[in-house]
């Protein structure tokens, strides 16, 4: 008897394992979009045509969970480290031709050094139909962007076209509460902002990540004291 109660314990834990696993299953393609930068909207032009994005070399910890969830996509995928910074670029045509029909190209009038076109993405919100795929992409927002302040939740980002935008509008699909979208006009660059809320099931997604915000926030804090020093350095010998 005591088998049988073990045995179906076994079962009832493995099932509730099994239910919350598939309730946090992430859309992938939502959640890389999520993370993606959109300073001054998505750029495209030749020279950065297979390029997927640019990361500080402080979100090594995003890069790395990018890195598992590219890789079984496509056959190209690529790391490199910046030419002229420490950052770190990552590249694949297979991946940017599907990232790309997510957004609607507009022309800048801007030009590169080489005079192409500098187009600039705005994202086409309609093609999330789904909350899986809203909730996928508010979670690779906020573990890149995002902030947390009490229970106060934010994402914010620089001179964003359509990413804040489209927080903002997800965030009130779902449900959201006290959702609110501030744009610093009086800062350069201009800082665009969304402050919300988020509800339970939003909110268990966010946790199943909050390592990797953890990680990145305590990076930047040794790389901020770690130019701090060389300043004071510097300083000293003058």
């Amino acid at each position: 008897m005591k088998k049988i109660h073990t045995l179906i314990l076994f079962f009832v834990i493995s099932a509730n394992l099994y239910a919350q696993k598939s309730i946090l299953t992430i859309d992938t393609m939502s959640f890389i979009l999520g993370t993606l930068d959109d300073y001054m909207g998505r750029a495209l032009y030749p020279e950065v045509e297979n390029r997927i994005d640019r990361f500080y070399d402080y979100e090594y910890p995003l890069i790395q969970k990018l890195d598992s969830l590219i890789n079984p996509l496509v056959s190209d995928y690529e790391r490199r480290l910046g030419k002229d910074s420490p950052n770190f670029l990552i590249f694949s045509k297979q991946l940017t031709f599907l990232i790309n029909r997510n957004y609607n190209y507009i022309d800048s009038h801007s030009r590169t050094m080489n005079h192409d076109t500098v187009y600039y993405g705005v994202l086409r919100n309609n093609l999330f139909d789904s909350d899986l795929k809203k909730i996928s992409f508010l979670t690779g927002a906020y573990i890149r962007y995002g902030n947390k302040t009490g229970n106060l939740y934010s994402i914010s980002l620089s001179n964003s076209v359509s990413k804040i935008k489209t927080c903002e509008v997800f965030l009130k699909d779902l449900g959201c509460k006290e959702v609110v979208y501030t744009i610093s006009e009086n800062t350069r660059p201009t800082g665009v902002r969304v402050t919300f809320h988020p509800t339970e099931l939003l909110l268990r997604y966010f946790s199943n990540y909050f390592y990797l915000r953890d990680q990145i926030d305590k990076n930047f804090e040794k790389k901020i004291k770690k130019l701090k020093k060389k300043l004071e350095r510097r300083t000293r010998t003058k």
